[in-house]
């Protein structure tokens, strides 16, 4: 009799916290099928391509979306493009940057930089990008570009720590005064931690 009411119990928690997650899942998200399921077609890489490719516009989130629901696809799918423009990879990765509070867009950055298979130029977009988007959140994979060796990496990650970190960010600035033996780094560092 026990283990009959634990096993309903658990049933019980277990509809009941299905039911919890459902509510903050919009119905389309919930029925979509996911990423695995459904290939991510040309054309869909296509209109977020053309929305990149204004010279004096950039795309809003709005704008994205409208164009497709996978846009935050298609921009990993262009930032990770070895064969595409440069100019248009480190579009894709500003815009990336536009997706505040998308869970699957915080995976996709800290993927980025947690694999660090872009080049230099690229890790540097997806470090703002990161900060710009999810704030003190993303500092754990953030931070350890403040010791890079690219200098300009380094300031990239100072400038978006500073910028977007928030008073943590700024603690761990400071932290990094002991430590920084570029001085243009340090200037910088010491800008954004006073």
């Amino acid at each position: 009799m026990r283990r009959v009411f634990i096993g309903l119990f658990i049933a019980l928690v277990a509809f009941v916290g299905s039911a919890v997650f459902a509510q903050g899942v919009d119905k389309k998200e919930a029925e979509a099928p996911s990423k695995k399921e459904a290939a991510l077609e040309a054309e869909v890489v296509d209109k977020v391509k053309l929305l990149l490719s204004g010279y004096e516009y950039f795309p809003t989130r709005a704008d994205l979306t409208r164009a497709t629901p996978r846009a935050y696809e298609a921009l990993e799918a262009i930032a990770e493009d070895g064969a595409a423009l440069p100019s248009m990879r480190t579009r894709a990765l500003d815009a990336l940057g536009l997706y505040d509070e998308k869970a699957e867009v915080a995976l996709i950055l800290e993927r980025i930089l947690a694999e660090e298979k872009l080049e230099d130029v690229y890790l540097r977009h997806a470090v703002t990008s990161s900060m710009k988007a999810f704030g003190q959140q993303a500092l754990p994979w953030v931070a350890p570009f403040l010791s890079h060796t690219d200098v300009q990496l380094r300031l990239s990650a100072v400038y978006a720590v500073g910028h977007f970190g928030g008073s943590v960010g700024k603690e761990v600035l400071q932290q990094r005064i002991e430590v920084e033996r570029d001085k243009l780094v340090l200037e910088r560092i010491q800008r954004f931690s006073f």
